[in-house]
């Protein structure tokens, strides 16, 4: 709640990651000043509708953020919103996820990146053979979520009901690695 300590930590972060602070300062503003719409409301019905309203608030403003910067907004969500909506769900109590090592949540990532790599290449190879349709229906799931968040709302948990179908291609790619490992042995 407190602007001026805000700040400062925007400051200290932007300086630190050779950044301009003015973007991320004004991101924080926003977000800072749709929090308060919910944030005092005590009754739990009250509280409800407050969240729904800073909920729809907030659509209004990321759409005006990215209307002012058609360009730079494309960029971003390609670049961090992809990554945030399918690698980086930390699977781990939320109320410890703090105090897990950087390096634990880094391998978490690297292995949920890994995953949806292998069913980018197991989207790829299933549409070129015979199961091609198979692949499309169980490819759907995934370029669904990724259609119907990337662009303006991304976090980890949205993906979360499509990661079985990214398993499910990512075995795919792997029995293709294996197969042209062998064929080629």
């Amino acid at each position: 709640q407190d602007r001026a300590a805000l700040d400062a930590g925007g400051h200290e972060l932007a300086k630190a990651n050779h950044e301009d602070p003015a973007p991320m300062l004004e991101y924080v503003h926003q977000w800072q000043d749709i929090r308060l719409l919910w944030f005092d409301v005590a009754d739990p019905t009250e509280r409800a509708m407050a969240r729904l309203r800073a909920d729809d608030t907030y659509m209004q403003q990321g759409i005006a953020n990215a209307t002012a910067d058609p360009v730079g907004h494309l960029k971003r969500r390609l670049v961090r919103g992809l990554p945030v909506l399918w690698v980086a769900e930390i699977p781990y109590r939320y109320s410890e996820i703090d105090d897990l090592p950087v390096w634990v949540t880094r391998v978490m990532w690297a292995i949920q990146a890994l995953l949806v790599a292998l069913a980018v290449v197991g989207i790829g190879r299933g549409v070129r053979s015979a199961h091609w349709r198979e692949t499309l229906v169980i490819a759907a799931v995934p370029v669904y979520i990724t259609a119907v968040h990337w662009l303006l709302l991304t976090e980890a948990r949205q993906s979360l009901p499509g990661i079985p179908a990214v398993l499910v291609l990512a075995a795919f790619a792997v029995i293709w690695l294996r197969r042209r490992g062998t064929s080629a042995a």
